[in-house]
């Protein structure tokens, strides 16, 4: 399968300011004041809908199994929301513009693979970390290995082309699935020389067994050769 893949990377630096120790630790108690709770949604007015941005770099396919019907693939998550409770006037913290939150401390969206083949138990670990401006702009980051379902199709083989799907959604609150497409193309060149090539040439070859002599052993020494090339063609 070939896969044509267009990654954009964006590098930055971020201002700290004036800073002390004490204004990151004031920063970082904010998480886990009475004031905030994660497991409330992150807005002044709770009937407002909260916008989760959603995208997605694969770094690599590490399998496709086709009779099981299953995608293996190495992907990163780009996620991006606003978290109203936890902004913060940066003159009052030494002018700190961005945070790093660890990810189990403040709200995130409880993302799940929709359609996974294999039991699914969250993104991120507790040790990685989300970026937070003082708007309250946050972006997390998760890196995780996705085992998700994918319908195969090999009426035109090997001509094919599949087409995989990745829905995410989220387990509790507003519903609505992102969509992420990945177009497997077979590489007609690898059959062509491995698997075709073979067969070809042995179908050639072998009606030349019958213009060896009978009673001689050549025709089975010869023959031999081309049935284990055809066995091992079939194993491919």
């Amino acid at each position: 399968m070939r896969l044509t893949l267009l990654v954009l990377c964006v590098y930055f630096v971020v201002p700290m300011g004036t800073s002390t120790v004490d204004d990151v630790n004031r920063l970082l108690a904010r998480a886990n004041s009475t004031n905030y709770n994660k497991r409330i949604r992150p807005l002044k007015n709770q009937t407002n809908a909260i916008e989760v941005k959603l995208g997605l770099i694969l770094y690599s396919i590490q399998d496709f199994d086709q009779p099981k019907e299953a995608l293996s693939t190495s992907v990163q998550l780009l996620v991006h929301w606003q978290d109203e409770l936890l902004a913060w006037e940066k003159d009052e913290y030494g002018g700190i513009e961005e945070m790093l939150f660890p990810q189990d401390d403040i709200w995130k969206p409880d993302l799940r693979l929709n359609n996974s083949y294999k039991s699914f138990t969250g993104f991120g670990s507790a040790d990685l970390s989300l970026w937070v401006s003082n708007d309250g702009n946050v972006s997390w980051f998760p890196i995780q290995a996705l085992d998700s379902q994918c319908s195969v199709n090999t009426y035109k083989f090997p001509h094919d082309t599949q087409t995989c799907s990745l829905f995410f959604e989220s387990a509790e609150h507003e519903p609505g699935a992102v969509e992420f497409k990945l177009v497997l193309e077979r590489r007609l060149s690898y059959y062509m020389i491995h698997i075709f090539g073979p067969i070809i040439v042995v179908s050639i070859l072998g009606p030349f067994t019958f213009l060896l002599p009978a009673d001689k052993g050549d025709r089975i020494s010869f023959a031999n050769p081309i049935l284990y090339e055809l066995r091992h063609v079939d194993q491919r």
